[in-house]
């Protein structure tokens, strides 16, 4: 965990700068083969469905996907 260098705060801030409607409940951070790192933001939307977002080292969001 400690090789994994993020700023939870930084992400979060561009999320909820994005996606000014949902309601963000966790931040999930993958580390994987080769020393990729994906991170993953669980929001609720507005309209109360949940979406995964993942997102890049500096919070810009990448992809949506409904859960």
């Amino acid at each position: 965990a400690d090789a994994i260098d993020f700023d939870e705060e930084a992400i979060l801030a561009k999320v909820a700068e994005e996606l000014p409607g949902a309601t963000i409940q966790t931040l999930s951070v993958e580390g994987g083969e080769g020393g990729t790192v994906r991170y993953v933001v669980s929001a609720q939307s507005a309209e109360g469905g949940v979406l995964d977002i993942t997102v890049g080292p500096d919070g810009s969001v990448l992809a949506v996907d409904p859960v």
